[in-house]
């Protein structure tokens, strides 16, 4: 008597051979996504300081500054070496910030890779410093620690 195809037994082995494969490997598997979340997380943050120090260039001396500025758009003005309380979601819509997230209500969203919450209506502020031997640094810092998720 000639049977073709497997035993139950042959069948048993194989699933568990495939589950153990899938216990050893998942883990690794995860860690890399997770990597990855940080690794995109600490690149927006990167982008998000590198447009408000744009931002700010722009409003305080760019060609735009004296005619229609960004700056004169969003009612930001440079007081005090300050720009205070410039949304993520304006900094997309004046072209300094690029979206991460799908467009909602005909705007573009920022969201954050780790949580995958929406933080453009998250609000920066962006401050110069004068260092000594007339460095100038332009620093981005969060007005609410809860919008990166730290």
């Amino acid at each position: 008597m000639n049977r073709k195809g497997f035993t139950l037994i042959e069948l048993l082995a194989v699933i568990v051979i495939i589950a153990l494969v899938a216990v050893i490997v998942s883990p690794s598997i995860i860690g890399l996504f997770n990597t990855s979340k940080d690794k995109l997380y600490d690149i927006m943050i990167e982008d998000i300081k590198t447009a408000g120090e744009n931002y700010y260039l722009e409003c305080e001396n760019g060609e735009l500054s004296k005619i229609s500025s960004y700056c004169k758009v969003s009612n930001n003005q440079v007081e005090n070496n300050e720009i205070k309380n410039i949304s993520l979601n304006e900094m997309v819509r004046t072209g300094f910030l690029k979206a991460n997230g799908e467009k909602s209500n005909n705007s573009n969203k920022v969201v954050n890779p780790r949580t995958g919450n929406d933080i453009s209506n998250c609000t920066v502020t962006i401050a110069k410093e004068h260092k000594k031997e007339n460095n100038i640094v332009i620093n981005t810092t969060f007005d609410n620690q809860e919008c990166i998720g730290e």
